[in-house]
């Protein structure tokens, strides 16, 4: 998984995924741009989410970590929504728990596999 959006196009960062992996991106554009440009394997799923543009749409600021956990979420589908939302709720109280379980939702919603 790759948070910071500077890396999307690195290389280095896909260095050691195995093949059947699983890559998602804080990205905000297609997931098959970013196949080609990585020269992934055609048996990696590829999951990207502009977890930056989410989180200036609901945290105000760029902080892409909740919105991607949103898309780890939907990409493995090894927790469900509603357990982490909880965990974010004894974490977070008012405005920003608010602010957060948004940014986790659409980080969910927003997650684009190709």
């Amino acid at each position: 998984m790759v948070v910071d959006k500077s890396m999307a196009y690195l290389k280095t960062t896909v260095s050691g995924l195995a093949k059947d992996g699983c890559f998602i991106c804080n990205f905000d554009g297609a997931p098959g741009d970013l196949r080609t440009r990585l020269e992934l394997d055609p048996t990696v799923r590829v999951f990207a989410v502009d977890a930056s543009g989410i989180s200036l749409k609901s945290l105000g600021k760029e902080i892409p970590n909740t919105p991607i956990l949103g898309g780890l979420v939907r990409a493995t589908e090894v927790v469900a929504l509603d357990s982490v939302g909880k965990v974010l709720g004894e974490r977070f109280k008012g405005t920003l728990q608010t602010a957060n379980a948004e940014a986790l939702r659409l980080g969910y919603e927003g997650v684009k596999s190709g």
